[in-house]
């Protein structure tokens, strides 16, 4: 399996377009990433307790949840699960930045290379552990 193969990123999107552009420019700037589009956070969460004890894929969350929000989120992952990856897309919200060590964020519309920057922060990470 690639590195990039490795990652699987959730999309928690409304919108179907932007979630198809995400999911086109990920798979370009990842070729071999897998793209998964969700409309509900209770979704997000369900997938990411039931795969990830078993999956050796990287879960990346991207949403447009504020921090608290995603503070308040209960992954109830196994012990020695790590939990996913955060990426926020940046709104008007100022809540919406980065505020935790390792999150990484996209704006809002984001560009094909937005997304290869968010590639790289990733694979980035991932070497470093």
């Amino acid at each position: 399996m690639s590195v990039a193969a490795s990652f699987e990123f959730l999309v928690l999107e409304k919108d179907h377009f932007v979630a198809a552009d995400m999911q086109g420019g990920l798979a370009a700037a990842m070729p071999g990433c897998t793209v998964l589009h969700f409309l509900k956070v209770k979704d997000v969460i369900d997938h990411i307790r039931t795969s990830a004890p078993l999956s050796p894929k990287r879960h990346v969350f991207v949403t447009k949840l504020g921090v608290e929000q995603i503070d308040a989120l209960d992954f109830a992952l196994p012990a020695g699960v790590t939990p996913p990856a955060i990426v926020t897309r940046m709104g008007d919200d100022p809540d919406t930045i980065p505020a935790r060590p390792g999150w990484f964020s996209l704006p809002s519309p984001f560009t094909q290379e937005d997304l290869h920057l968010l590639a790289r922060h990733l694979l980035a990470q991932n070497a470093a552990a």
